[in-house]
């Protein structure tokens, strides 16, 4: 399932690309597997340099045998389990570079940005595992731009987990950012604070211990569910004035449940 909100049609090969299908991280090991290495041998293994400063690592990738668009960068954010060399070590860099090759077009610059394996955006704090939106926008991203160099159009790539961030991050600051990708993104229209995990899977006809798992990604990291309340990002773009336009990509046959957090928020 793919919906494209508020996009016009100048963005769509761009969100395309972004958008790879980063719901195969949602399926059995084996089946991952042949998946992901299609993308490795879709183009060849992109140069990375890779980075540390305390809690927070960074990749930056740059393809082989393609010029960059030095005016345009995207901010990778990785899923749950997942680290900064994820969108190397899955392939998913060199299919998003074939894109743009057989397209003929000159791919953006792209970063990607870990705190952790586990880790979530929150104006509020947590109880474990939580970055201060803030401290990206205001402290990692210039850092980021220091040293790789700035670009006027900036996008996000989010997926799974990251997928949730990249929302964070747009409704943070909207006019930051030209566009964002939602693969796969882990979203819900109920409270996990104050949900069971047995109607969702009902619902949703996902397995229930992973519909658990999923809630847990909130309901141990955010402080409470009024934090809950007042950041998840459904309820948040309905009240938006204006937002940039955004690609969501999510499997109905999703593990943990976040189809229906997609559905509500592609309504």
């Amino acid at each position: 399932m793919t919906a494209i909100a508020r996009s016009p049609a100048l963005l769509a090969p761009i969100l395309a690309a972004l958008a790879l299908s980063g719901c195969a991280l949602q399926r059995s090991h084996a089946r991952r597997s042949l998946h992901y290495a299609r993308y490795r041998l879709a183009h060849p293994k992109p140069a990375v340099e890779c980075g540390a400063e305390g809690d927070l690592s960074f990749c930056r990738y740059r393809p082989k045998g393609l010029e960059e668009d030095h005016e345009s960068t995207v901010y990778f954010l990785h899923y749950a389990s997942g680290d900064a060399k994820s969108a190397g070590r899955l392939g998913i860099a060199n299919a998003f570079y074939r894109h743009y090759r057989k397209a003929g077009l000159r791919p953006p610059r792209m970063i990607s940005v870990s705190y952790g394996s586990h880790w979530l955006f929150s104006d509020r704090p947590g109880r474990r595992q939580v970055v201060p939106t803030s401290r990206f926008l205001d402290e990692t991203l210039p850092r980021l731009e220091r040293r790789f160099g700035g670009s006027p159009k900036r996008f996000l790539w989010g997926m799974s987990q990251g997928g949730y961030n990249a929302l964070q991050l747009m409704l943070a600051r909207p006019g930051d950012w030209q566009a964002a990708a939602l693969s796969c993104p882990a979203l819900y229209s109920v409270d996990p604070f104050a949900s069971e995990p047995d109607a969702l899977a009902e619902r949703t006809d996902a397995p229930e211990p992973s519909v658990r798992d999923g809630m847990a990604l909130f309901n141990t990291r955010l402080a409470d569910s009024r934090t809950w309340r007042s950041e998840e990002p459904i309820g948040r773009v309905r009240a938006a004035a204006a937002l940039p336009p955004f690609l969501i990509q999510a499997n109905l046959r999703d593990e943990f449940g976040f189809i229906e957090g997609a559905l509500t928020l592609a309504e």
